[in-house]
């Protein structure tokens, strides 16, 4: 409908729709959060699981669905492909590189003085997988997780890998310890098989 409209009224179409998603987005976040939390403590699951990976599927479901519908006729596949990408796209830039500047305005609304993010064990934990997930992180990295049965309660990554969140291959990346001497042989091994040149007096 904006699309075909003419002239400025095409433009001020566009900004109404964008205007009145925005203001859609302000009235009801708070609330689907907070129903989440309530689901999460309704069946006795994890927050942090529910919140993180959950919530995204259920936001996002009405944009692939309009975007599956539009896929179904060749004059819509191009907009049907547009939304996909330009979703992803949002997603890995704008809204990441937005989280420490509401998380800033957040802290001086309520308390007067500007605060940095500081991310969380959990956080660094998903923004690991996130990066998995794009295909941009090196091979190389040594990701150690400490604390195994921990992290087997809070998020199952072998479930993961059976829904396709992440893969076989990323999942290997992930080496597990449980005490410091374990985590230092992940260390040393991950050092000794990236990041250091054989001694040729022993290679030889």
């Amino acid at each position: 409908w904006a699309y075909r409209q003419k002239g400025w009224r095409q433009k001020a179409a566009i900004g109404a729709l964008f205007a009145g998603g925005g203001f859609l987005l302000y009235i009801t976040a708070h609330p689907f959060l907070e129903s989440m939390l309530a689901v999460a403590a309704l069946f006795g699951v994890s927050q942090f699981v529910l919140v993180q990976w959950v919530a995204p599927f259920l936001s996002e479901f009405p944009e692939k669905v309009s975007a599956f519908l539009w896929a179904r006729r060749v004059t819509h596949a191009p907009m049907a492909l547009m939304n996909m990408v330009s979703s992803n796209i949002n997603q890995w830039t704008v809204l990441a590189a937005m989280i420490p500047l509401v998380y800033g305005y957040s802290h001086y609304h309520h308390t007067g003085t500007w605060a940095d993010f500081h991310f969380d064990t959990g956080q660094r934990l998903e923004i690991i997988l996130t990066l998995l997930q794009t295909g941009k992180l090196p091979r190389n990295n040594l990701i150690i997780i400490y604390g195994r049965k921990y992290w087997d309660e809070v998020l199952n990554f072998r479930a993961m890998v059976r829904w396709g969140m992440i893969n076989q291959e990323e999942y290997k990346m992930l080496q597990f310890a449980d005490t410091v001497d374990e985590a230092f042989d992940h260390i040393r091994a991950g050092l000794e098989k990236y990041h250091m040149e054989p001694d040729p007096f022993l290679r030889a």
